[in-house]
């Protein structure tokens, strides 16, 4: 017969015959034992139910952890510093105790950083001035120290500098001629030129602001630091050249004291500007407002300690991609004349829409304000602002807390677990 398709494709044959399948003794035994073994399983009683331990009957207690807050004190300033291995002396103490006022991490690193940076001066505002440095990533230019600490000892005057350079100019222009003989006419013309166009540029921190208000662009001073390093280079190279031309010239050697005298006036107004600059950078270690700091003339002010306008404008980024947006900032104005005594100025601005606070110490100074106010307003409309709101306080504005906010030690609290 046909066989069964597998589907394959092919066919298969098959017996038809029919084969009865017989049983051989193996496999009569193999029954029998299978069918006594059924017998004997049906006998067997039931095993008795296993026993879980006492252990596992209860459940694992989890260990209370108690948690213990205590005002900062000496003690935990003294532990922290036997965590990082640093032996308790009042230096380094100290260190800890205002990296933490300043929101710092109390690392081995930043002590000793600070640490060196301190080393061998005259501590005083210097401490501030290294944590500070430290806190704004450049602790490893030692300078930024000196510079910060002239601004934490009120030192910082910006008018002061920029009226000692500009006398120091006049001076050079006015001897400059009886060196004459010992350039050739065409460096003599030049340094000529490039000392007027310095004089000009010095001009526009006197000014004051044009009836359109005030515009942040003339506060930019990158280029304006970027020129007085380059006039402070460029002197000395005219220095080295002259030299080289007239060695032994009694003539040559008047010309280089008048050429150190006015490279230094160019070196103190660098350093105001950089201080200003550094004092501008964002702290690595919080995300509080951050500001970017300037100091001007103030045209109204008489007395020379006080003639300088300190200006905070807010920026609305942080690092490398900060920047400010005149639409939608905040100023802070901290100034001095002798009618208003001392006086600070918070504006906040979105787009056209103003919100002012004036504080000051003075009670006939806040009258006064008071009764400005609806000029202030017309002002303002004039310049196409809208004031939302003013408002007068009683109350001195502290510039530094703003700039360089810090955290008060009296109220943290160290939090310790234990188990």
């Amino acid at each position: 017969m046909d066989g069964i398709n597998f589907g394959t494709g092919s066919k298969r044959n098959s017996s038809s015959q029919n084969v009865k399948p017989s049983s051989s003794v193996e496999e009569a035994q193999g029954r029998n034992t299978f069918s006594k073994s059924i017998d004997s399983a049906e006998n067997v009683a039931p095993p008795k139910s296993i026993e879980a331990p006492a252990a596992a009957e209860k459940a694992v207690e989890t260990p209370k952890i108690e948690t213990k807050v205590e005002p900062l004190s000496g003690k935990h300033i003294v532990d922290i510093l036997f965590d990082l291995q640093l032996p308790p002396t009042k230096e380094f103490k100290d260190i800890i105790t205002t990296m933490i006022k300043y929101g710092i991490p109390a690392t081995a690193e930043g002590v000793e950083i600070v640490n060196t940076l301190t080393k061998g001066k005259k501590k005083g505002s210097l401490l501030e001035s290294a944590v500070v440095s430290l806190s704004k990533g450049i602790s490893d230019n030692a300078k930024s120290v000196d510079l910060l600490s002239s601004f934490f000892s009120s030192q910082l005057q910006f008018s002061e500098q920029l009226s000692e350079l500009r006398g120091s100019i006049l001076r050079f222009q006015s001897g400059l001629g009886k060196f004459k003989s010992l350039f050739d006419s065409g460096l003599f013309s030049g340094l000529s030129s490039i000392v007027s166009d310095l004089d000009e540029e010095l001009k526009k921190f006197s000014k004051k602001g044009s009836n359109k208000g005030v515009e942040i662009s003339r506060f930019s001073r990158q280029g304006f630091l970027a020129d007085m390093k380059g006039m402070f280079g460029f002197l000395a190279g005219i220095g080295k050249k002259l030299e080289r031309q007239h060695p032994t010239s009694q003539l040559f050697q008047q010309f280089r004291n008048e050429l150190q005298g006015f490279r230094k006036s160019i070196s103190g107004m660098i350093n105001a500007l950089a201080t200003q600059v550094i004092l501008s950078k964002s702290s690595k270690f919080h995300n509080l407002d951050d500001f970017a700091f300037f100091q001007v003339p103030n045209p109204l002010a008489t007395d020379q300690s006080k003639k300088n306008i300190n200006l905070l404008i807010r920026k609305n980024k942080k690092g490398k991609e900060s920047k400010i947006d005149p639409g939608k900032t905040r100023m802070v104005i901290k100034f001095e004349t002798p009618e208003l005594g001392e006086v600070a100025v918070v504006i906040d601005v979105s787009e056209k829409k103003l919100w002012y606070t004036f504080q000051t110490k003075e009670g006939k100074t806040k009258k006064y304000i008071m009764s400005m106010q609806k000029d202030l307003i017309d002002r303002m409309e004039t310049l196409d602002y809208n004031v939302q709101g003013i408002k007068t306080l009683l109350k001195k504005l502290d510039l530094k807390s703003l700039l360089l906010p810090t955290l008060d030690l009296d109220k943290l609290s160290r939090v310790q677990a234990e188990a």
